[in-house]
């Protein structure tokens, strides 16, 4: 595995304590959702270490995951903890790599804003669809400010013309509304 090593700029914390921090608002599977986009991108959101080393986005890419508890294990086993988890074979056993991740840098970057609803967040009675997640991807580009102060036929108008300029699929109105939390 390939990693370079850094100076030690900040506090770092197990993958373990990140999940735990990142679960009262994001629940445990967005948690680890929000973790594995933001170890994948190359953007320096949130950097994993392995052994004190900084890892490639682009390993971590093709060789590996974050896996929250409750997970199952290669041998069948459920995870008590949030872990790294390898996609293919590593140089060395799992256990004999500590992986951590910047502390504050990472949990500030991935707990959603106070400001407005955040997109990523679900109800806790229903999940959202596809096409709901996509409007509200599609109106957070429109109005970054947030649309929550917006009329419905105006965000249902420029949301269609984004995504038929994009040849996808316009949804019903109902789709909108559920999206919006106006029904």
């Amino acid at each position: 595995m390939k990693a370079k090593a850094l100076p030690r700029r900040g506090k770092k914390v197990s993958i373990d304590k990140a999940f735990r921090k990142l679960r009262p608002a994001l629940g445990p599977n967005g948690a680890v959702d929000e973790m594995n986009k933001a170890l994948l991108r190359d953007d320096k959101r949130a950097r994993l270490f392995s052994n004190g080393r900084l890892v490639n986005p682009n390993f971590i890419r093709t060789n590996l995951v974050v896996k929250g508890p409750g997970s199952r294990r290669a041998d069948g086993q459920r995870r008590r903890r949030a872990e790294i988890a390898a996609k293919r074979a590593l140089d060395k056993p799992e256990e004999a790599y500590t992986w951590e991740m910047d502390a504050d840098e990472m949990i500030e970057a991935l707990l959603p804003t106070t400001s407005g609803k955040s997109p990523r967040k679900t109800s806790a009675k229903r999940k959202r669809t596809r096409q709901q997640e996509l409007v509200l991807e599609v109106a957070a580009e429109i109005w970054p400010g947030g649309w929550e102060h917006i009329e419905t036929r105006e965000i249902i108008k420029k949301v269609s013309d984004k995504l038929e300029a994009r040849s996808l699929a316009v949804p019903k109105r109902d789709v909108f509304l559920r999206a919006l939390d106006r029904r």
